[in-house]
């Protein structure tokens, strides 16, 4: 970490020396003598550094000295920012004086790109510089003499490079592991889940013994207590038999509102609580949500054993069904075993043998199995030094896989003098931790310490936490690593997140569908050791409202540098402004503000914290950024998103000439962005997803070349907006993500929109093109809007392309050959004049989803509307006839890999049809002989397509499993449509109740889920007939049919001898008439085995 600093600070003045000062050579020979005597102090220290880090744990004073060193490097970096801030800010300011540019200058900024005050007067600055410089030279001078008190040894820089080395080459010859297995608790977790499916505790619940049986795992901190119960969460036995599983991290402090609306929210869905509420209001709303359900609930780390805090949570928690359970995880027994504990679980260590399992699946990934045998017998001793901790066996198996396969490696660890160092010392540290920091190289040190800076158990979003180590300049490409060279800082931020997750220092996955990481958090142990690590430096703090503040106590203000506060849940109304104490830490670098009223003292703020680089303000009650956000000219990342009433910023947001990032996602009153935003050249990530009343873009976004993340453009048609035109996405080709370019009806024409050259921007991912609201009829305009389409080729290695308001009828020729290996989705809504899709489409070998609306043009979806044939003057032929092979054409693979198709809002459309003859039993081709069409189709969705009369043969197309008709009432009132025999879930929608296509299925049919839903205003009585020639249905579920009060026939019912489940939601006429044991219509439905109403499980 002081490592990390050191080094950069080196860096900088190297260049600076080299580079800027040498401009104003004639001004700088006292700075320049000062850089000099730097960096030769510097050096003097980097030289022990690596041993005084090792020190600093058992040795306090060691421990001061590197803290008065990273004070020292902060100061210089900052100072070093702020030369190469206004140096570059002056430069451009010059340029911006030029004749070619006086035009351009004065719309953006009056000729001056920034103001006056942030404008590099030499001679001023060189006076500054050098005072400042002086001071820092001293300070650092007296540290590098107090190094010999220490007894620091020199350490080699070529030990440093080689660590550098030993990271690439394990990073490029393995994949990422997972570290979040578990070995050796099969036992326990099948005796814990046996008490938690047992009928024993319901018995005593019912009598009032206990409110709700509680059951504990408890155990030392690295044992794997959450591992176990997120291993029991998921369970197959603890999935199928509880109704609702709520899984709510704890923590400290104890905070009731919190665990409330946690849970609120896994019930209910993705709530979104704005600002505080009463207890009085959440504990209705827990209770209301919990009513009649049989839920689990995980409450992970709990610290907390008064009574008086758990009493009201518990009160809340005392609804549902019997056999509702709780599971606590604690390291503390006697929160194990407080009241209303049934069962408590002390959970062991794990053999050496399974320790040694544990590592050395981590350990000798991409391994040989020569080198994995060569080194078995001293990993096997290094497993022995686990003392039986997961933990432990997890963080030593992700340090021995970044090793060399030499055994004197391995023996290395094994012999380290840290295990002796620590059993001395008796300190809390985890031994394997501490060796694995002590082997990370200086920049990977510095991006897991900075971690301390957020709350234990907090959630920490990839992507946010590689923003934050660039806004602190820790993804630089100074280190020796031949991977590392040349990457963006994006890529390297991924580097060192995955190497850190490699080491077991990140845990607690979340993951997105292709397996990619996108949370995780740090275990409690290993956010200890960083808080250790960073003390005075990084502070996480969480307040309570009734704290007694004490500016002193808070933290240290002097030498704060990143600062994270938290204020817990409580009434909107008590809620205090930020305590000032805040304006006295002059020194932060970062500060993360949660839930805490700061309107009226961000100007205080700004005006005494300008050495920010990182600045988060998680608050709702933001109107209005003041002006003296510009003042912040070290500032980086700025994330103002979820301002629900913030509607502009100021001017001078645009002054922060090094800012990377800034989030406004979500704030969804903003009307406009800064007219000057062009000048923020080092911008990174414009956040602007959910401002729906942003609606367009500044002129000047074209020269963020920068930009790697802009999901929204909204395109203008002439200058008197402001806005921008389409021509200013030429420049962006670093883009990457999602894009979505709105309002494309204002393009002027072909060649206005081929200047976008969407082609080039290869780092998107997904795509969404979407044309102006409202009809164009006449031809020029529907010309025109051909001539645009055609001119936005996309890139070629998309994943998803959605088209809306297309105008045109015929589709663009890049369509026609789209070439588009690793698309998936395919979205085409309003294409009112086109008539069919591309033949192409059938040759993409990745496409897997397809969604169409507002094709009013077409009436029938056969082969011809999917491109595989063409009616001409000569009769119907293949699409695909001449292009190829023999071989080829007589064995025709279409839409590969396609598996779901919705198709909606299609009001002429008549007929669903794939079938291969025509008329008199001839084939519509004359060479198709071996033609596979959709083979992996198993859900088709028809919505609002009120003329469809006909699912004419399809089984010709593909195994289809799901089929979801809506609001058809030609289709559902049919009783000719052909079903295939393999159909397995079947769900309708129809207001008017009028469903006959039931009685249309063959005996054999095999469809074992059937959904009807009457969409809240069907009048329809009762339920529709058919239901006994569904033989193997196992769900019924029956959804929003307001006046249906009865079922079929019993002998309907009785039929359906395979049935497992009946769940009724919004049917209160239905949900009367079933009532358990005195509904009119129980005795039809009292066989069923489970019966949800309302999602109540009454059996």
């Amino acid at each position: 970490m002081a490592e990390f600093l050191v080094s950069t600070a080196l860096d900088q003045l190297a260049s600076m020396g080299l580079e800027q000062l040498r401009e104003e050579c004639r001004l700088i020979s006292s700075v320049g003598d000062e850089v000099n005597r730097l960096s030769n102090t510097f050096r003097t220290i980097q030289a022990v550094i690596e041993d005084a880090e090792e020190k600093q744990v058992s040795n306090q004073a060691v421990k001061e000295w590197l803290v008065n060193i990273k004070d020292a490097a902060y100061d210089i970096h900052d100072l070093l920012d702020e030369w190469n801030t206004k140096h570059q800010i002056s430069r451009m300011n010059k340029r911006s004086d030029n004749a070619s540019c006086i035009s351009l200058m004065k719309k953006v900024s009056n000729t001056y790109l920034f103001p006056p005050f942030f404008c590099f007067n030499p001679i001023h600055l060189r006076h500054n510089m050098g005072i400042k410089m002086k001071k820092i030279r001293k300070r650092l001078a007296t540290i590098a003499t107090d190094r010999v008190n220490y007894q620091l040894t020199e350490t080699a820089t070529s030990n440093r490079r080689r660590i550098d080395e030993i990271v690439g080459r394990a990073r490029s010859t393995s994949s990422q592991v997972d570290v979040s297995e578990i070995v050796g608790r099969d036992v326990e977790k099948e005796e814990i889940i046996s008490k938690l499916v047992s009928d024993q505790s319901s018995r005593q619940h019912e009598i009032g013994l206990h409110p709700v049986p509680i059951i504990s795992i408890y155990g030392m901190g690295g044992s794997g207590k959450t591992t176990l119960a997120k291993l029991i969460y998921n369970d197959h036995k603890i999935t199928t038999h509880f109704q609702v599983r709520i899984w709510v991290c704890v923590s400290e402090p104890f905070d009731k509102a919190k665990i409330a609306k946690a849970i609120v929210e896994a019930v209910e869905g993705n709530i979104n609580f704005r600002g505080d509420i009463e207890w009085q209001v959440l504990h209705q709303k827990l209770t209301n949500s919990l009513q009649g359900k049989l839920y689990l609930l995980i409450l992970d780390d709990v610290w907390s054993d008064k009574e008086s805090e758990w009493e009201d949570l518990k009160i809340s928690l005392n609804q549902g069904s019997l056999g509702n359970r709780i599971v606590v995880t604690t390291r503390k027994q006697n929160v194990a075993e407080m009241r209303g504990t049934t069962y408590s679980h002390r959970l062991g260590m794990l053999s050496d043998e399974n320790c040694w399992m544990l590592l050395s699946r981590i350990a000798f990934d991409g391994r040989t199995e020569e080198e994995c045998a060569k080194l078995e017998e001293v990993g096997k001793k290094i497993a022995k030094k686990c003392q039986g901790l997961p933990l432990s066996a997890k963080t030593l198996g992700g340090l021995l896989r970044n090793k060399k396969p030499f055994e004197h490696e391995w023996k290395h660890v094994l012999e380290s003098n840290t295990w002796e160092l620590l059993e001395a010392k008796q300190d809390d540290f985890n031994g394997a931790v501490l060796l694995s920091y002590y082997d990370l190289p200086p920049h990977l040190k510095r991006c897991f310490a900075f971690c301390a800076v957020f709350p234990k158990d907090y959630v920490m979003e990839k992507d946010t936490l590689i923003k934050l180590w660039m806004a602190q300049g820790f993804l630089k490409s100074t280190n020796t690593s031949h991977h590392h060279m040349g990457r963006t800082p994006e890529l390297l931020g991924e580097d060192y997140f995955d190497e850190l997750a490699n080491r077991a220092f990140f845990h607690d996955f979340v993951r997105d569908e292709n397996g990619n990481i996108e949370q995780c958090k740090m275990h409690d142990i290993v956010h200890d050791f960083a808080q250790f690590l960073t003390k005075d430096e990084c502070y996480a703090i969480e307040m309570e409202i009734n704290d007694n503040i004490n500016a002193q106590d808070l933290f240290n203000f002097h030498k704060a540098r990143h600062l994270s506060l938290e204020l817990a849940s409580y009434p909107e109304s008590t809620k205090p402004a930020h305590p000032l104490v805040i304006c006295k830490a002059e020194k932060l670098r970062t500060l993360l503000l949660s839930s805490f009223r700061v309107e009226v003292s961000l100007p205080d703020l700004f005006h005494h914290l300008t050495c920010l680089r990182a600045l988060r303000l998680e608050i709702g009650d933001i109107k209005e950024i003041p002006r003296e956000v510009g003042m912040l000219m070290h500032l980086r990342f700025l994330d103002l998103s979820n301002q629900l009433e913030l509607k502009e910023l100021p001017e001078t947001i645009c002054d922060l000439y090094n800012l990377q990032s800034l989030n406004l996602d979500h704030c969804q009153q903003l009307k406009k962005l800064p007219k000057g935003i062009g000048k923020l050249t080092q911008m990174r990530y414009l956040g602007i997803e959910d401002t729906t009343n942003l609606k367009h873009l500044p002129q000047g976004i074209g020269r963020l070349c920068s930009l790697h993340t802009l999901s929204k453009f909204v395109v203008s048609d002439d200058d008197s907006d402001g806005g921008c035109k389409i021509e200013e996405l030429n420049d962006l080709n670093n883009l990457k993500g999602n894009l979505e370019i709105k309002e494309l009806g204002k393009v002027a024409n072909k060649n206005e929109a081929s200047m976008a050259d969407l082609k080039k921007k290869q780092h998107l991912c997904h795509l969404w093109l979407s044309f102006s609201e409202g009809s164009y009829k006449d031809d020029d305009t529907v010309e025109r809007m051909e001539g645009v389409l055609e001119a936005l080729e996309p890139p070629q290695f998309l994943e998803t392309l959605g088209i809306y308001g297309y105008i045109g009828s015929k589709l663009p020729n890049w369509m026609n050959h789209l070439l588009l290996p690793n698309l998936v989705c395919l979205q085409l809504f309003n294409f009112k004049n086109c008539k069919q899709l591309p033949p192409s489409l059938g040759k993409l070998p990745s496409l897997k989803e397809i969604a169409l609306r507002k094709w009013n043009e077409v009436k029938c979806m056969n082969l011809e509307f999917f491109g595989l044939i063409n009616t001409n003057n000569t009769g119907r032929t293949a699409t695909y006839a001449s292009e190829g092979n023999d071989e080829e054409k007589n064995k025709m693979l279409l839409f590969p890999k396609l598996d779901y198709i919705s198709i909606s809002d299609m009001p002429n459309l008549e007929e669903w049809s794939l079938r291969i003859q025509e008329e008199g039993g001839e084939t519509t081709t004359t060479t198709t002989t071996a033609i596979t069409f959709m083979p992996c189709l198993r859900t088709l969705k028809f919505r609002y397509c009120s003329s469809l009369k006909a699912l004419v043969h399809m089984s010709a197309a593909a195994p289809l499993r799901t089929l979801v008709i809506e609001n058809r009432p030609q289709l559902a009132s049919s009783s000719s449509s052909c079903l295939p025999e393999d159909l397995e879930e079947l769900e309708i929608e129809e207001k008017t109740g009028d469903i006959h296509i039931l009685e249309s299925l063959q005996p054999n049919n095999s469809i074992k889920l059937l959904t009807l839903s009457g969409s809240g205003g069907s009048r329809a009585g009762s339920l529709p007939r058919g239901l006994k020639n569904l033989a193997v249905l196992r769900t019924l579920k029956v959804r929003s049919w307001k006046f249906i009060a009865s079922l079929p026939e019993p002998e309907e019912l009785q039929h359906l001898t395979m049935i497992q489940e009946l769940s009724i939601w919004h049917c209160p006429a239905l949900k009367k008439s079933c009532q358990k044991e005195i509904g009119e219509e129980w005795n039809k439905i009292s066989h069923i085995p489970n019966i949800i109403m309302d999602d109540t499980k009454i059996q």
